[in-house]
């Protein structure tokens, strides 16, 4: 007879933290340290233009893998968090950047007008409020 046996939670958490460290590499965190694995995950979501199946093939496991980890781990799916990611970036590379559209378009956005507005909602200024020294004539 076989024996069913619920799965333990935060057994089943701990796996896919391994897994995933183990899928970015040795290097790439220090035992115990999630934040080290976080950073190698922020680097590779760059690699990976801020696509989640480009990010999970890269990973070596399933976009269902990827989906369930990042909602144990960030509590989010791995599109909003690579996206808020990416606008996280966008507002670092402001500082320094020529335009807005430079900016957006290196980000892989393919409208300006659709940078904008996710900036806007995700950090309640607009892209050009961010860039210190940018006039309207440089979008």
């Amino acid at each position: 007879m076989t024996r069913f046996t619920e799965a333990d939670p935060a057994a089943e958490m701990s796996r896919e933290w391994v897994a995933l460290k183990q899928a970015l590499g040795p290097s790439s965190y220090v035992e115990g340290t999630r934040e080290r694995s976080e950073q190698a995950l922020r680097a590779l979501a760059s690699t990976c233009a801020y696509d989640s199946r480009t990010l999970a093939s890269a990973l070596g496991i399933s976009q269902r893998q990827l989906q369930r980890l990042f909602k144990r781990q960030f509590g989010c799916t791995p599109q909003a968090w690579l996206q808020a990611e990416r606008l996280e970036t966008a507002r670092q590379m402001l500082c320094g950047a020529a335009s807005v559209k430079e900016v957006a378009y290196t980000l892989g956005f393919p409208q300006l007008s659709q940078f904008s507005r996710d900036f806007k909602r995700h950090f309640g200024v607009t892209p050009s409020a961010c860039a210190p020294g940018l006039t309207r004539r440089s979008w």
